[in-house]
C-alpha cells in the first residue's frame, strides 16, 4: 500500500524516475524495520544497519538548491523540504532496489508530492549526466541556485556495496555538468545585447508574419524528416530527392544551400543565432515561394532580409521575444537549429520523425565537422574547433556506433537535449538514420538505415502545399499587434524601464569600486550591494505581479531576474578579475552597460510608442 501511494506521489513532479520504479526488477532482500523510533535495515548479505532518528541541520545559511546523495531514511529530506528558503532539492540515489523496498515500508507520499524536489536513479553514467542536465536546464533558476548549492550525503547509507564510489562518480558529474552549462548558459554580453537590439529593429514586421503555433497539426500524419549538416548527408541525398514529395522537409540553414544544390526543395528552414554571419546560409539564393523561414526574433535583421520567402515566427520559452507581445504557444525548442526542426514537425503532426545528418561528431574519415556541401566558412570553423583553436578544449571520445568517435561536449549537450525534448513534448517513434560506422547514438531514437527507413515510411505523395498557404493567410495585422501590446506590454515595460533604471545606477556604483578598489575589496563590495539589489527586487516582485497581466508579469519577471542573475555571475568574474588579459574586463564592462541602457531606451521607446496610436509611428522601429 505505501509503495502504491509512494510511486503516485512521484509521478507527479518525476516521470523519469516514476518509469524506472515501475520497472520489474528482482528485489535483492533489503529488509526494514522499526527498533523503537529508529529505521534500521538488513541487507541482503544480512548486515544490520540502524538509521540515526533525526539528522539536525546545523547551518549558519540556507542556500536555494540542496542536492542528496542517497535517501537514508528519509529524515534529511524531510528537514531539507521543510525550511521555507529551500527553493529546489536535487535527490540522488543510486540503489533504485533499496528505495524501492523502503517505498514499500515507509509512507512517504507527502514529501514526494513536493514540487520542490526532483529525483535521479540509477548508476549509469551518461544518464546521470543527462537527466543533470536536463534538470538544470528545465528551470533557469536552478542554474544560478547551482552557484551556491549545498551537498550532503545521507547518513548511514555506506553499508550499501559500492555506494561510496557511485556518489563520487555523481558528485563529479554534476560538478562538471554544472560548469559545462554555466559556460553556455551564462550570456556572453556581447551576444545577448546584440540579440536584445536585433528584436527592437525587427519589430513589428517580424511580428506581423503568421505563428508557428498556427501549424498546429497542418502536417498530421505526415513522415517528418529534420536535415541536418552533418558529414553523412551526403550520402542520403539521392535518397531524399528520390523522396521528397512523399514527407515533410525540415532542414537547418547551414543544410539548406545542400539541398537546393541536390534539386531538393525544403518545406522549412530553421535558424536560431543572433549573430550576423547567418547570412552567409541565405545570401544569393533564388526566391523560395514554397519555403518557410522559421525564426526567433532574436535573428539578425540582415539575415532575414537575405531570404527571399516566407516566414514563421515563433517565441521561445525564455527569450526576450516574450517580453515583446505575450506569444501564444511559446515553445521550449532546445539549443540547436535540429533541435527547433524535430520540434517544428511535431506540432505540425508529423509522426513518425526521421533525422538525417544528424551526427553530433566528426567525419570518421575525413575528420570533418560537417557535409562537404556546407559553406566553407562553417566547415572551417569546425575544424579550428577539432584543432582546439579559439581557446576551446571539448573535443572528447565518444561510444559511436560499432566503434568510439571523435566529438565535443556542446554536440554531446545537444544529444541530451534530444532526449530531454523527446520526453518533455512525449515526441513518439523517431528515428536516426544512420550509414554504417557514422554518428553516436541517441537516446530516445532508433537508428535505422537511410535506405530501410525511407522505404517504410515514404509512401505515397502528399499534398503539403494546401496547407503551407492557408499559413499565408494569418499573418497578423498591425492594428491587432498594436492592441495585443496596449493590453499586455505595458505593465511589464513598466516594469523594466523602472528596474533597468535601477541596474544602471548599481552598475555605475560598482563602476567606481571597479576603478578604486582593490579585487578583494570590489569583490566583497558587489556581493553585498547585488545581495541588497536581489532582495530588493523579490520583494517587490508581489507588488508587480499584483499589477496588470498576473500570468505576463510573472513570466517577465522570472526572466529579469534570471538575467541580472546571470549578469551577476559575470560581474562577480570581472570584479574578482586580479589582471586584466588585453582590456577584456573593461570591454565587458563597457558591454554590461551598453545592455542595461539598451534595455532602458528600449522600454521607454515601446511606451511612447504605444502612448501614440499612429500607425506611422511603427517606422521609429
Amino acid at each position: 500500500m505505501n509503495f502504491k501511494k509512494n510511486i503516485e506521489a512521484i509521478a507527479k513532479h518525476n516521470k523519469a524516475a516514476y518509469l524506472e520504479l515501475i520497472k520489474e526488477r528482482e528485489q535483492n532482500g533489503y529488509q526494514f524495520f522499526y527498533e523503537g523510533p529508529v529505521l534500521s535495515v538488513v541487507d541482503p548479505a544480512g548486515n544490520k544497519v540502524r538509521f540515526e532518528k533525526k539528522v539536525a541541520l546545523k547551518l549558519e545559511r540556507i542556500p536555494k538548491l540542496f542536492v542528496l546523495r542517497g535517501i537514508g531514511d528519509g529524515s534529511l529530506l524531510s528537514n531539507v523540504l521543510s525550511l521555507k528558503e529551500t527553493k529546489e532539492v536535487l535527490l540522488y540515489e543510486p540503489h533504485v532496489d533499496f528505495l524501492k523496498g523502503l517505498l514499500d515500508h515507509n509512507d512517504f507520499a507527502t514529501l514526494f508530492s513536493d514540487e520542490r524536489l526532483r529525483i535521479i536513479l540509477g548508476t549509469e553514467q551518461t544518464n546521470i549526466s543527462m537527466r543533470i542536465a536536463n534538470y538544470l536546464r528545465e528551470d533557469s533558476s536552478r542554474l544560478m541556485y547551482a552557484c551556491d548549492m549545498l551537498d550532503f550525503v545521507t547518513p548511514y547509507t555506506d553499508h550499501i556495496a559500492d555506494n561510496k564510489k557511485y556518489f563520487e562518480i555523481f558528485s563529479k558529474i554534476l560538478d562538471q555538468t554544472v560548469r559545462d552549462i554555466q559556460s553556455t548558459a551564462t550570456p556572453n554580453v556581447e551576444d545577448a545585447f546584440h540579440g536584445l537590439l536585433n528584436t527592437v529593429r525587427n519589430f513589428p514586421d517580424y511580428f506581423l508574419q503568421p505563428r508557428l503555433n498556427q501549424a498546429k497539426n497542418i502536417h498530421r500524419g505526415m513522415t517528418g524528416v529534420v536535415v541536418s549538416a552533418g558529414p553523412s548527408l551526403s550520402q542520403s541525398l539521392d535518397l531524399l530527392k528520390e523522396h521528397q514529395d512523399r514527407c515533410v522537409i525540415f532542414c537547418c540553414d547551414a543544410s539548406l544551400k545542400i539541398l537546393l544544390n541536390k534539386g531538393i526543395t525544403p518545406d522549412y528552414v530553421a535558424c536560431l543565432e543572433r549573430i550576423g554571419e547567418t547570412v552567409i546560409f541565405f545570401k544569393d539564393m533564388p526566391r523560395l515561394d514554397h519555403t518557410f523561414l522559421v525564426a526567433p526574433a532574436v535573428v539578425s535583421p540582415q539575415t532575414f532580409a537575405a531570404f527571399k520567402g516566407p516566414r514563421l515566427q515563433f517565441s521561445r520559452d525564455s527569450d526576450f521575444e516574450n517580453w515583446v507581445v505575450l506569444q501564444k504557444g511559446a515553445l521550449n525548442v532546445g539549443a540547436s537549429s535540429s533541435h527547433l526542426c524535430m520540434v517544428g514537425l511535431h506540432e505540425m503532426g508529423c509522426s513518425p520523425i526521421l533525422l538525417l545528418g544528424q551526427d553530433l561528431c566528426y567525419d570518421p574519415y575525413s575528420g570533418a565537422s560537417h557535409d562537404q556541401g556546407a559553406p566553407e566558412e562553417i566547415r572551417e570553423h569546425g575544424k579550428m574547433l577539432s584543432d582546439g583553436g579559439n581557446g576551446h578544449d571539448l573535443n572528447v571520445d565518444v561510444e559511436g556506433f560499432g566503434k568510439k568517435q571523435r566529438s565535443m561536449r556542446w554536440w554531446l549537450g545537444f544529444r541530451d537535449m534530444f532526449l530531454r525534448l523527446i520526453d518533455d513534448y512525449g515526441i513518439s517513434s523517431v528515428y536516426n538514420m544512420m550509414p554504417p560506422e557514422y554518428g553516436i547514438p541517441i537516446s530516445g531514437t532508433e537508428r535505422i538505415d537511410p535506405a530501410t527507413a525511407f522505404n517504410q515510411f515514404a509512401g505515397t505523395p502528399v499534398d503539403k502545399q494546401a496547407a503551407k498557404s492557408s499559413l499565408l493567410k494569418q499573418k497578423i495585422s498591425r492594428q491587432q499587434l498594436l492592441d495585443e501590446a496596449q493590453t499586455l506590454l505595458v505593465p511589464a515595460v513598466e516594469s523594466l524601464k523602472f528596474y533597468s533604471a535601477k541596474s544602471l545606477a548599481v552598475m555605475r556604483e560598482m563602476s567606481v569600486f571597479f576603478n578604486t578598489h582593490t579585487p578583494d575589496v570590489r569583490g566583497k563590495a558587489h556581493e553585498e550591494k547585488y545581495r541588497d539589489f536581489f532582495k530588493k527586487l523579490e520583494h517587490d516582485q508581489t507588488e508587480i505581479i499584483s499589477q496588470g497581466n498576473g500570468f505576463f508579469n510573472r513570466q517577465f519577471f522570472r526572466l529579469f531576474i534570471a538575467l541580472h542573475r546571470f549578469v551577476g555571475i559575470k560581474m562577480s568574474q570581472i570584479l574578482h578579475t586580479h589582471e586584466f588579459v588585453n582590456n577584456r574586463q573593461e570591454k565587458q564592462m563597457c558591454l554590461l552597460f551598453e545592455w542595461y541602457s539598451g534595455l532602458h531606451l528600449w522600454a521607454s521607446r515601446a511606451l511612447d510608442l504605444i502612448e501614440d496610436q499612429n500607425k506611422s509611428r511603427w517606422k521609429l522601429w
